[in-house]
């Protein structure tokens, strides 16, 4: 087979399986059907658009938890600066962690880091709410809570 037979071989079954790929209507919605999400680019995705809705949930609680905890300090104590070191407490353990965090996330399972962080994180929301549902709460719970939380969300 000569050079320029074997190159149109290897096009074409390259493109063949390329467009196989994109007209799968189980991968790729009908465009034609005109619908909402086919004019949407990478939404058009279903994998994508669960990755993509799954992360707009989790910093949306995130923000939650970071809101909550602000309210609470605030009714605590009524100081702005507690409100602002209650920021930091969260901040600056994260900042930290999520500089090694991705180089251990890299070799970890990623399903199991995941599962593992999120189960914390609600073990200290959970520790948190207790404290405050009975009355016990400290601002330097808050503190310790947020820092942990911090902690946590680096390595997430």
């Amino acid at each position: 087979m000569a050079r320029d037979e074997r190159n149109d071989v290897i096009s074409s079954n390259r493109s063949s399986s390329v467009d196989q790929e994109m007209t799968d209507p189980a991968v790729v919605p009908k465009a034609e059907q005109g619908d909402f999400l086919a004019r949407l680019g990478a939404l058009r995705y279903p994998m994508y658009r669960r990755f993509w809705l799954g992360s707009i949930a989790a910093v949306g609680g995130f923000n939650l938890i970071v809101l909550a905890q602000g309210v609470l300090v605030f009714d605590l104590t009524g100081s702005p600066l507690d409100l602002g070191l209650t920021g930091a407490a969260t901040a600056v353990p994260t900042i930290i962690v999520t500089l090694f965090g991705g180089v251990l996330a890299d070799r970890l399972d990623k399903r199991r880091l995941l599962m593992t962080t999120q189960a914390v994180l609600a073990v200290l929301l959970a520790t948190l709410a207790t404290l405050d549902a009975t009355g016990v709460i400290k601002v330097w719970h808050v503190y310790v809570i947020a820092a942990l939380t911090g902690l946590v969300t680096g390595l997430d």
